[in-house]
C-alpha cells in the first residue's frame, strides 16, 4: 500500500517526518512524498503520484510555508478520489482556504497541551473505528480514508 505525504513542516521540524516513515513502513505502508523544490507550487509529477496512491496524508505545522502547495495536493487527492485526510496545527492560519472549514476529514491538532492532543488522538480513533466497522452511512472514499489513514494519522500525532 503507498501513502503519498505531502508536508508543509518547518526545516527544524523534518525529523518528525523521517519517524513517521519509518513507523509506517513497518505497517506495511509505503510512504512516497513530493517531487518539488523549495518555493515551488505543484508538479505535475506530485500530482500522478497522488493519483496513483491508496491515501493522501496532508500535514500542515505552524511556522510553515508550503501550505498553498499542501492545499492544492490535498483537492487534488480529493477529486481523484483519492483516500484523503487533512492534519493541521491550529496555529496555522486557515482563512484564505475556506474548503478546510467545511471538509469533515480535516484534522486540526493542538500539540501544546498534551491533554489537547489527546483528545485528537481519542476522535480520529473513533472516526478510524467507525470507518472499520462501517458504522457511519459516508462515501466509501471517506470511509477508507479514516479506515486506513487514521492509524498514519495517530502514528503521526503520537510522535508530536
Amino acid at each position: 500500500m503507498k501513502a503519498y505525504i505531502s508536508p508543509s513542516v518547518p526545516d527544524d521540524e523534518q525529523n518528525i517526518l523521517s519517524a513517521l516513515s519509518k513507523r509506517i513502513s513497518r505497517n506495511g505502508i509505503t510512504p512516497t512524498s513530493g517531487y518539488h523544490k523549495f518555493g515551488q507550487n505543484n508538479s505535475e509529477l506530485a500530482f500522478y503520484e497522488i493519483s496513483k496512491a491508496n491515501l493522501f496524508i496532508g500535514v500542515i505545522m505552524g511556522n510553515s510555508s508550503e501550505m498553498e502547495r499542501v492545499y492544492n495536493e490535498w483537492q487534488f487527492a480529493l477529486k481523484s478520489e483519492t483516500p484523503a485526510l487533512l492534519l493541521i496545527e491550529d496555529t496555522v492560519d486557515t482563512h484564505g482556504f475556506p474548503l478546510i472549514k467545511k471538509d469533515p476529514d480535516v484534522i486540526r491538532f493542538n500539540r501544546s497541551s498534551k491533554m489537547n492532543l489527546n483528545k485528537t488522538i481519542q476522535m480520529v480513533r473513533a472516526k478510524s473505528d467507525a470507518a472499520s466497522n462501517r458504522v457511519e452511512n459516508a462515501p466509501f472514499v471517506r470511509e477508507a480514508a479514516w479506515f486506513i489513514g487514521g492509524p498514519v494519522a495517530i502514528t503521526l500525532l503520537n510522535i508530536l
